[in-house]
């Protein structure tokens, strides 16, 4: 997101700005335009008929609503109080927008279910809570309704964030330091949402809104919610999995218990996942499960065939002749991302000499971090140069020296506030971070080769491609360019970000360390890999499968190679993947498919 992108609400009123959910939405909306998060002090919505004044006195273009009182045993008991914030101030929240014509945003809740369907609930499916938090959550969806004709009222669960607000999972990771054994519920099932995904899909659906001047007929009630469902034992579990550290927790063992073990005043639904197929049938791939235009080429039948096929000899192909897996891809080289058997790449002494490297407007640096799929957590010094691989999370801010890295022109982009095809993928960055793209070999390099130029020539060619490339963008922000192109001349050869972003790096930098590098590593060989293929070859409806299989190809081999070449004065790796050292399998086999 950057300040070229064009939005329609210069100032907002967000309530419940210091809650888990108003933070992270304070951090993203930060771009769009001046926003106003009054302290609870200030603007105080149990006492809703004060806040008309000032809402008028601030006189907003958007209104967001995520205050809420969320205690759910303790509004059994408060029930008044939990009546005015969540009823009578979403009522007079929506007459004030309606004075105003200006849309409300407000958060609604699962708990407005009674959780006897058991399976997911989708809008229209009749409201029945079952305590007083529901209650109100539910008859202030009413009073929205009544009150106002532009609203998107979201229903979400389960809001959890790792790293504030008080939640399920900052309780959990609080209970794993403190103590032995723990008992969690493992007979309610919902759908955790992490607050980030929640604030990301809100700007972007707002981002697409138009008025009801222009037509815009989107308004009304949606499902947003994660697409995991699972219980609280469920969640804990993994939880305790992603976070756990040596030393760092007292836990041994989390027992499930029934909720009629668990003491609490209010009654909760048993069942609880909301269906949010419509939210993507109306604001587009919110849950990202396309990524390309429904629009752009699909299979024919006669290639669904051909998949099918693949699909089934993929396992036997890898253990036996994977020399064949280029030939049996190749059914078009629109559609190849593997070299064919006779052009094959000859293996070199140095994984960096099979490439060619140049770097235009680049500098050099002693160490510098790269973080593949925005993972942050485990970094040790983050006053380091970091470099965020196609980053679709968010970014702490207290990395002193932050650039975005991609070698997909898709994903730049829409990094750059310019989304091609339909490509909602999400990238957001503050305007003030910089941005690094690695040209791989495309278009524009296609017909230009380091060895078939003089050296004197070669550097005076290459700016000039770089300068083509970035005018063709239209970007003119604070952008760093590397070429790191493979010699191969064959057709559509695929190589990921990651990997052209470590050895970029090891060109440009004495020391690299790579965190969360297990895109495509996921269990040992070779059942991890063909656990991958499959779940790619069963996708073909969606995008091309032999591209991302060539990925995965390509992870797998150049992981390996980089760490066995690389000691870790210049590399060191922070992760599974270093497991890959000791896989010889790769070398015994998935070699074969790219060298001769």
């Amino acid at each position: 997101m950057n300040n070229k992108t064009k939005y329609k609400y210069s100032k907002i009123l967000l309530t419940g700005g210091s809650g888990q959910l108003g933070q992270e939405l304070l951090r993203i909306l930060q771009p769009i335009g001046t926003i106003w998060a009054p302290e609870r002090k200030l603007f105080n919505l149990s006492h809703p008929e004060t806040l008309r004044q000032k809402i008028r006195d601030y006189c907003p273009d958007l209104i967001i609503n995520v205050a809420a009182y969320t205690a759910v045993d303790q509004a059994e008991m408060e029930q008044e109080f939990a009546y005015n914030i969540n009823v009578e101030a979403p009522r007079v929240l929506a007459e004030e927008a309606h004075s105003l014509k200006i849309p409300l945003v407000h958060f609604s809740t699962d708990y407005i279910f009674d959780g006897k369907k058991n399976k997911p609930y989708v809008e229209g499916d009749k409201a029945n809570p079952l305590n007083i938090y529901g209650k109100t959550k539910l008859e202030g969806e009413i009073a929205i309704k009544e009150s106002h004709d532009q609203y998107l009222i979201f229903r979400t669960s389960w809001l959890y964030s790792p790293t504030h607000g008080k939640n399920f999972y900052t309780t959990m990771l609080r209970l794993f330091k403190e103590k032995e054994e723990i008992q969690v519920v493992n007979d309610q099932i919902g759908s955790p949402t992490s607050v980030e995904f929640l604030a990301e899909a809100t700007v972007e659906i707002l981002s697409q809104l138009g008025t009801n001047e222009s037509g815009e007929n989107r308004w009304g009630v949606y499902h947003l919610s994660g697409e995991d469902q699972m219980s609280w034992y469920d969640f804990a579990l993994k939880i305790y999995k992603k976070e756990k550290s040596p030393g760092l927790f007292k836990t041994k063992k989390i027992l499930p218990i029934s909720e009629k073990k668990y003491t609490s005043k209010a009654i909760r639904p048993n069942y609880s996942v909301l269906n949010c197929d419509y939210i993507q049938q109306k604001f587009g791939d919110i849950y990202r499960k396309i990524c390309y235009n429904s629009s752009s080429t699909k299979p024919k039948l006669i290639y669904l065939n051909h998949f099918v096929l693949v699909k089934a000899l993929t396992p036997f192909l890898i253990l036996t002749v994977p020399s064949f897996i280029s030939w049996f891809l190749d059914f078009g080289s629109k559609y190849r991302r593997l070299p064919g058997r006779h052009e094959r790449i000859k293996k070199k002494e140095s994984v960096l000499d099979e490439f060619n490297f140049f770097n235009y407007d680049s500098i050099q640096y002693d160490e510098v971090n790269i973080c593949m799929k925005g993972e942050s957590e485990n970094v040790m010094n983050f006053d380091l140069p970091t470099f965020f691989v196609n980053p679709h999370k968010r970014t702490l801010d207290k990395f002193k020296d932050r650039y975005y890295v991609t070698s997909d022109r898709l994903i730049f982009k829409a990094m750059m506030g310019y989304p091609d095809n339909n490509f909602y993928k999400r990238y957001n960055r503050s305007v003030d971070d910089k941005i690094m793209f690695i040209m791989p070999h495309n278009p524009l390099l296609s017909s230009y080769y380091l060895n078939d130029h003089p050296k004197e020539n070669s550097e005076l060619e290459l700016k000039r491609i770089v300068e083509r490339h970035k005018d063709s963008i239209s970007y003119s922000g604070r952008q760093l360019t590397a070429i790191c192109s493979h010699k191969y001349k064959g057709s559509n050869i695929q190589i990921g970000s990651g990997i052209l972003c470590i050895l970029s790096m090891l060109q440009l930098s004495k020391k690299v360390n790579v965190y969360g590098w297990d895109a495509f590593i996921d269990g040992d060989m070779p059942n991890g890999f063909i656990g991958q293929t499959m779940k790619l070859w069963s996708k073909f409806h969606v995008a091309h499968p032999g591209s991302r299989f060539s990925a995965i190809v390509f992870n797998w081999i150049y992981s390996y190679r980089l760490i066995n070449e690389f000691d870790s004065n210049r590399l060191t790796v922070h992760g599974k993947v270093d497991k890959v050292s000791k896989l010889k399998w790769i070398k015994k086999h998935l070699f074969k498919v790219i060298y001769k």
